[in-house]
């Protein structure tokens, strides 16, 4: 891979899709330009009706929220830096003690959006048992805010938009929060359904999710007709082919290893590149991948092991291991190593002091990062997978690849299911295990258990071995009348690098001297 010489060539299989030597000229890759929209440019206008007095005095504004069709108030952009600055700045403290560990608490919410829930809460008034019982309390606010604590931040900004534009749509009909709880509900549901591509944005199963989850929360018993048959009419869906994420092939999973590896690599591929792999290996979704906190990560030079705190079906944390080796590297050297390497620098030169680093994949600029180090958005991860997708460093002459626009982020998580799911029916990999790989729930019997890891360690060793040892995988059934996938064929390659002297900054791993000896059980060799 690298041109220095400490790269050994164990087996060289040639193929006419995998070639040795000088590597063509790399695309260009495609410029991620963020713009504003043009109401950023207006200022906002007040107006809508007051809000009617609940008898209680409240510091904050009591504007009503605007609609997607007004003006939105001007907003600072994030600074962007290149990734070489010339000046140095100072140098973080890492991932080093439990106090950088993320803890889900009302900060992270935002002023604003607490102020709205509040008004909020306000506006609905004696609607709501606990407006009732509560808002004689000198400390109403802190209760408040505290109902929201076991929800997430995304969910919370959702429905309370959702409900605060469905409050525009009352006023503008002459209509209180009361007539939720009579048969003008399905008149209203109706008018949502019919208007969901206008500019109020969403439809009527957004809005009954949204008005179900704040009856719940604030105890409002006069709506308990939102259950009723007419209210679930509205989640009918229609007949039709379910929706699945298809796999990417062994072919692309290869050729992405191989290029991180490769000395030309640089540094932005090698973020990036390296984080969807962890991914695809980890069995992470992309929104759990951006929830693994950089100090949960353990490497034992065969393995890397984390934690991601929050996934979508647990908030207690969701243990996490990958084999290091891949498919080419046979040394202690691998892809794994290099990225962890490279993530190190990054963090050391481009975050701040108290910066917290949960997540894998940081927001990029062209072929820099945004500074302070940010998530990266779902939209731009997807750009860079499909683009990846194209190998845009190597020559395809005669090779035949999928549709990219065919791929999404999930699609990384279902790769390795599927190839599991291959395996299991030659009797190779248990259903066990294929359930560890994609942590999904089986029960409570693991529930004390913290050996979650070696199941899921076990199924990576089978993959990897089998591939090695020849196995190739059927292409997976693409949905409907799409232009069928494309399995192109594969020769691996087999390479072994020992692993060279690193100074660690950012993260704490152990020195050379402290090299530990021994293996997981797991290891592939």
């Amino acid at each position: 891979m690298d041109d220095d010489g400490t790269w050994h060539l164990i087996e060289d299989q040639p193929n006419a899709s995998i070639q040795l030597g000088a590597f063509p000229k790399c695309k260009p890759v495609p410029t991620f330009i963020r713009t504003l929209p043009t109401s950023f440019n207006t200022e906002l206008k007040k107006g809508g009706k007051p809000v009617p007095n609940s008898g209680r005095h409240h510091p904050y504004s009591d504007q009503p929220y605007p609609r997607r069709s007004e003006a939105a108030p001007q907003t600072e952009r994030v600074k962007l830096f290149p990734t070489a600055s010339s000046s140095t700045p100072s140098r973080p403290s890492g991932p080093r003690t439990s106090h950088t560990v993320r803890s889900q608490s009302r900060t992270e919410f935002s002023t604003d959006l607490q102020r709205r829930w509040i008004i909020f809460i306000t506006q609905l008034g004696a609607l709501s048992s606990f407006w009732k019982e509560f808002s004689p309390c000198h400390s109403f606010e802190e209760l408040a805010l505290r109902l929201l604590d076991k929800y997430a931040n995304s969910t919370v900004t959702k429905y309370l938009g959702t409900l605060q534009n469905f409050g525009t749509i009352l006023s503008d009909l002459q209509l209180s929060w009361q007539d939720v709880g009579t048969h003008r509900i399905a008149d209203l549901l109706q008018c949502t359904h019919e208007g969901r591509k206008c500019e109020y944005g969403f439809g009527a199963t957004a809005l009954i999710k949204a008005l179900r989850w704040i009856h719940k929360l604030l105890t409002i018993d006069s709506w308990q007709n939102l259950h009723s048959p007419v209210v679930n009419s509205f989640f009918k869906m229609a007949d039709a082919d379910r929706n699945e994420a298809v796999p990417l092939s062994l072919f692309l999973v290869m050729h992405w290893e191989r290029r991180l590896l490769h000395s030309n690599c640089s540094s932005q591929d090698v973020i990036i590149l390296g984080g969807l792999l962890l991914l695809l290996w980890s069995g992470l979704r992309f929104s759990d991948g951006q929830r693994v906190n950089l100090s949960s990560l353990s490497w034992s030079v065969t393995a890397l092991r984390g934690t991601a705190f929050r996934t979508k079906t647990t908030r207690r944390g969701q243990p996490w291991a990958i084999q290091a080796s891949g498919f080419l590297s046979y040394g202690d050297f691998s892809w794994v190593a290099k990225w962890l390497m490279t993530l190190d620098t990054l963090w050391s030169t481009l975050s701040v002091p108290g910066q917290s680093s949960d997540f894998i994949l940081p927001m990029s600029q062209a072929d820099s990062f945004v500074q302070p180090l940010i998530p990266m958005t779902y939209s731009q991860a997807l750009k860079w997978m499909r683009y990846y997708c194209t190998l845009p460093w190597k020559s395809l002459d005669g090779v035949e690849l999928s549709d990219p626009n065919a791929a999404t982020l999930h699609s990384l998580k279902t790769t390795t299911l599927s190839w599991s799911n291959q395996l299991a029916q030659r009797g190779l990999v248990t259903d066990e295990q294929r359930h560890l790989q994609g942590h999904h729930r089986r029960g409570s019997m693991r529930l004390y258990s913290r050996d979650d890891t070696s199941g899921q360690l076990a199924l990576q060793h089978t993959v990897i071995v089998q591939v090695r040892g020849g196995f190739r995988f059927v292409t997976p059934l693409h949905r409907g009348s799409q232009a069928p996938l494309h399995e192109p064929e594969v020769s691996l390659e087999k390479f072994r690098k020992d692993l060279p002297s690193f100074t660690w900054t950012f993260f704490t791993i152990w020195a050379d001297s402290q090299r530990p000896h021994c293996h997981w059980y797991f290891a592939c060799t």
